[in-house]
C-alpha cells in the first residue's frame, strides 16, 4: 500500500512525514530542525533536546574584514508553505528573510518526501 505524505502545522512545529520519516521544524525558531523520527519504531534521531537547533547557517565572506554569520533563528521573517503534487510527493517550503544587517538576503529551503522514501531531498536557495 502507499503510504500518503502529510504536511501540517501541530501547535509550535510544521511537520512533514509519510509513516516512514517524520521531520518537525520549530516554527518559533524560523524553522529550526527539531525532530527527525521513525514513526514505524517510534525512534527519535535528535536525542539532545538542549543542543542548539537551527534550519541553516551561512556564512557571509565579504571582500575586506571578517566572515560574517546568518543564522535562520535570527531572520525577522519567516513564512512557510506545502504542496503536493499528482503522484502523492509532497514539498514544505520554509523562507526566511530580513536578517540584522544584511536585509537583502533570503534563504528558501525546500524538503521534498515522496510517499515510500524514508529519504527526503533538501534544496537551499539563497
Amino acid at each position: 500500500m502507499k503510504r500518503r505524505v502529510v504536511v501540517c502545522a501541530t501547535g509550535k512545529r510544521i511537520v512533514i512525514g509519510n509513516g516512514r520519516i517524520e521531520l518537525g521544524f520549530d516554527r518559533r525558531a524560523n524553522g529550526a530542525l527539531v525532530s527527525l523520527r521513525d514513526p514505524e519504531s517510534g525512534w527519535e534521531f535528535i536525542r539532545d533536546a538542549a543542543a542548539p537547533k537551527t534550519l541553516f547557517r551561512l556564512a557571509l565572506r565579504p571582500a575586506k574584514g571578517p566572515v560574517r554569520w546568518l543564522d535562520s533563528r535570527d531572520a525577522k521573517r519567516f513564512r512557510t508553505g506545502a504542496e503536493t503534487a499528482p503522484n502523492g510527493t509532497a514539498r514544505l517550503t520554509l523562507e526566511a528573510a530580513r536578517f540584522p544587517g544584511a536585509a537583502g538576503i533570503a534563504v528558501t529551503v525546500e524538503v521534498t518526501l515522496a510517499p515510500d522514501s524514508a529519504m527526503s531531498a533538501w534544496r537551499v536557495r539563497v
